[in-house]
Order: C-alpha cells, then structure tokens, then sequence
C-alpha cells in the first residue's frame, strides 16, 4: 500500500510520491460502514508488543476528527484536502491505507512488520481510523498546536522575555556581528498594530507587509499614535507557539538584525489563527524606536530575561531624503514549509528590495 505522510516543518519542503506494486483502491461503495471490527487498542497494542515501544509511552487517543480524516481517505481524496476539509492541523500526520484485514491479528501483523516506525513515533497522540469491509485507514498524527486568543497577553509576556534574552547577548546575524543591546519594553499600541496584520493575513491568507489596503508597517505603527523614529517588522505563519517562530526569525539573517537592532525601543506582538487558511497560523512582530515613552508601554523590569521564519536584510543608517537599500510502504511524505518574512523601515524615502524595505520617519 502507499503510505501518505504529511509533515509541518521550519525549513524544508519534501515530497516523495511511491506508486510501485500498488496503489490506493477506489472503492465501489461511496459510503462508509459506521460500525468497524478493528479496535483501536489493536493499533496501541501493536505498538507495544510489536514495535518496542516503551510500556510507559502514552497510548494513541482515538479523535473523531481523524475519523472524519481517514473516511476522506477512504472516499478517494488527498490527505491535504481531508485535512482542509475538517478543520485539522498537524506538526506531522501519517494516513496508512490497508486492504484485506479481516482481524485485529492480521492488523497486528501488518502493522508490526512495515509501519513501526510510522505507528510508534514517540510524538504522536492521536489516531483515526475509518474502515469498510476488509480495506482499512489508519491516520496517525501529531497536532499543531494553536496559540489561544485567550492565552495572547501571557504569550506576547513570554515572547518579550525570549527576545530580551536574545538581546542579552553578543549574537551573529549571518556574517555581521552584534553587541548585546539593551531590552525592549511591551508597547500596547504596537501589539494592536501586530494583532492587526496579522489578522488581516489570516482573513485573507495573504503573507506580505503591504497589506491590501497598501498600508505598510510605518502606516500601520502611525494610525496607533505610537510617535516612532524608526519601525520594523518580522512576519512568520505556519509556527504553532512563539517560540517555533522566534527560533526562525534568530537563525535568519536579516530577521536576527531586526530582533538585536539597538536603537529599538518598543515591540509588539500579534497572532491569529484561521484553520480555512493554509497555513493556519500567522504571526506578526512591530518593532519600533520611540520619539519619547509611551504611557501604555509596559518596562521589563520584573522579567529575568534569557529570546519567527526569514529573509535577507540589512538594517540601513538612512537620512530622510536618502534611500538605503520502492516498495509498496514507501511514504509520500509532504512537508509545508512555515513562511516568514521581514521588513524595516526608517520613512518617508523607502526602497524595496525583494521584501526588505527601509525608510526614515524623522521630520514626520
């Protein structure tokens, strides 16, 4: 059988498609039986005894979101689409096609021989499993997990922590050195700029800094009435927690010159989350140098500070009127890549280059 994998990673996009000795059945019955003979106990059973997992491992919680996965598989559709189809995301997710199981010792004994290593992940948590007659699909999966809008004060409190841990230290950003810089505090009216963004990201599944009304970051940071020299941006999607997009935006170049940038003051954060979105996860940093302390900005004082993915970029000293620019088991395994980007300005001169923009506000 083929076996469908499909992969969230940071920074690679592989897909292996096998199509030798055989391939998925099309069956002739478009409805799926309710009932099924295979337990999943089997599956968590096989895992144990016949893949060596250790006894203390936690077993695989059937989900009826899976369910709902594999009984798309079972009706012929890609595991990208089942997955779109139910509102279900995964860091990696595995879809094992079956035929001619007619007992849990046959299941058993399938399994252990060509899928241990698919079945016994040590992240996996969840399975789904849809049958009909003797064809099985095992869907096998580790969810992505999705920031909570309710959770989004403690996670932009952690991200700021993480960064001014980042700052705290000598760091190269590709093959330019910088000094340890001095901490950020939290500005309220950059959050509501980064929340905005990203917002808009989400709603219309668009990954750029010039949203769709043309407004750029520095448009964005000004309606907030935060009175800035300098702004920058960094935008990821696809990350499941701040941490995931902050380890990105370090290992990048130019996003790192926007994280350890001295003459920042102020950052803010924003998320949003869109599972009719792919990805489904977006995420949006503003940077700014204030022109004097705003009253919402919140000092990191009680934090002990020890710090999302990138492009190239190059933070420019920029004047006001200068620009500075096999076999049957062989899975296919897909793995979207997380996007991410970044953007500094100094206005109201800017030059594009790819997706870096730099521009002076002074005198605005």
């Amino acid at each position: 059988m083929n076996l469908y994998r499909l992969a969230n990673s940071q920074r690679n996009t592989l897909m292996t498609v096998s199509s030798l000795l055989l391939v998925l059945v099309t069956l002739t019955h478009p409805v799926l039986a309710k009932a099924r003979s295979i337990s999943i106990d089997t599956i968590n059973t096989t895992r144990v005894e016949r893949c060596a997992m250790d006894l203390d491992a936690p077993a695989l919680v059937e989900m009826p979101a899976l369910d709902a996965v594999a009984d798309h598989l079972a009706q012929g559709e890609s595991l990208h689409s089942a997955l779109m189809a139910v509102d279900y995301r995964a860091t990696e997710i595995t879809a094992i096609p079956l035929r001619n199981i007619d007992s849990d010792e046959k299941l058993m004994g399938v399994l252990g021989r060509r899928y241990c290593n698919e079945i016994a992940r040590a992240d996996a948590t969840q399975v789904g499993v849809a049958q009909q007659g003797t064809n099985l699909w095992v869907v096998i999966s580790t969810p992505l997990p999705l920031p909570e809008e309710t959770q989004a004060d403690d996670i932009r409190e952690r991200l700021l922590a993480l960064i001014n841990t980042a700052r705290s230290k000598p760091r190269d950003c590709g093959d330019r050195h910088y000094a340890a810089a001095p901490p950020l505090a939290l500005s309220d009216e950059l959050s509501l700029a980064a929340i905005g963004h990203a917002k808009a990201m989400a709603r219309t599944g668009s990954f750029d800094h010039i949203d769709d009304d043309g407004k750029t970051p520095s448009d964005r940071v000004r309606e907030t009435h935060y009175r800035a020299h300098l702004v920058g941006e960094n935008i990821a999607a696809g990350m499941g927690s701040a941490e995931e997009a902050l380890e990105e935006w370090l290992e990048s170049p130019g996003h790192c010159e926007n994280l350890m940038e001295s003459r920042f003051t102020h950052v803010g954060a924003g998320f949003a989350v869109n599972l009719t979105r792919e990805p489904a996860v977006y995420w949006t940093l503003d940077l700014a140098q204030g022109r004097e302390p705003t009253g919402n900005a919140t000092q990191l004082a009680k934090h002990t500070a020890v710090p999302a993915g990138a492009e190239h970029m190059t933070v420019a000293h920029a004047s006001p009127t200068t620009p500075v620019p096999g076999r049957s088991e062989q899975p296919e395994v897909q793995m979207p890549e997380p996007l991410y980007d970044l953007y500094l300005t100094t206005l109201p001169v800017y030059a594009l280059e790819a997706t870096s923009v730099v521009a002076d506000l002074r005198g605005m």
